[in-house]
């Protein structure tokens, strides 16, 4: 006798998969809803302070346009989207933290949106994605951004710049279509108008790509890494080269003295024990 397949199978299947899917998203919106309102709550009562107002004051004497504004190094940050930010922000709302604030929590709903999909792409439309995603929501490492305007026209744009960067590049190894893997190197070029350390992000997509990407031994797997990807390596190296000869001839060094032993363990200390630890734990 024959035996018959179930028709329900598959609508319960999709309608659990739906179920989920719901929940996943009502949770990754109640996540970036309820830290925006926590940021907002506490930076209500801010305002500005030292940098900010230096730039306000570069910012408020001069025009838009101005070389020497945009591109004159700060304490080794070569940052000419930010001193536009500044600028705009100066000429539209003088000496308004509202106004400010309110980008910087605008910037930062758009930085968790960007982290939410980041995770479902590479882990799928799934609960335990929330877990991650809230630890970045709520850590206190990013606080400083949503806070001091300072730390926010660097960090904001290079936090957007290098998850923008990671999903392109998710989405370019997964389906191989060439317009993934040029706004990778285009949304690394923005970063670094903002802030430098935005390249890092080029050493984390190699680490991945060889890693979690491609087949084969140790050796064979970092070659097959940059055989298949070619076009995109070569977009970051478009973008870094001439960013880095520009950095290392017209950014003044900021070292003070040759380090040492101690200075490297002081500064392994004041990282990782006093800063990164005690930020992820809250």
């Amino acid at each position: 006798m024959a035996t018959t397949t179930p028709t329900e199978s598959p609508t319960i299947q999709h309608t659990f998969a739906m179920k989920r899917g719901t929940f996943v998203t009502v949770g990754a919106l109640v996540i970036l809803l309820t830290q925006l309102v926590v940021r907002g709550f506490l930076g209500r009562r801010g305002y500005f302070s030292l940098d900010d107002f230096v730039f306000y004051t570069k910012a408020s004497h001069t025009h838009l346009w101005n070389h020497n504004f945009l591109m004159t190094p700060y304490n080794g940050h070569l940052m000419p989207g930010a001193f536009a930010w500044v600028w705009i922000s100066t000429k539209l709302a003088p000496l308004s933290f509202t106004a400010v604030l309110w980008t910087m929590l605008i910037l930062q709903l758009v930085i968790g949106v960007l982290m939410w999909q980041l995770l479902r792409v590479m882990f799928g439309n799934r609960p335990a994605i929330l877990v991650p995603l809230a630890l970045f929501a709520f850590s206190t490492i990013t606080l400083p951004a949503s806070w001091w305007w300072a730390a926010a026209i660097n960090q904001q744009p290079q936090q957007i710049a290098m998850l923008t960067v990671v999903l392109t590049h998710v989405l370019y190894v997964r389906s191989g279509r060439w317009y993934w893997a040029l706004c990778g190197p285009v949304a690394l070029a923005v970063g670094l108008l903002f802030f430098e350390k935005t390249a890092l992000v080029v050493p984390l997509l190699g680490v991945m790509t060889w890693m979690f990407f491609s087949e084969g031994s140790l050796l064979s797997s970092l070659g097959a890494a940059l055989r298949r990807y070619w076009p995109t390596w070569v977009g970051y190296l478009v973008i870094l080269i001439p960013f880095t000869l520009y950095y290392v001839t017209h950014v003044p060094s900021q070292s003070r003295a040759d380090p040492t032993t101690a200075d490297f363990v002081s500064l392994f200390d004041s990282v990782i024990r006093q800063a990164i630890v005690p930020g992820m734990v809250g």
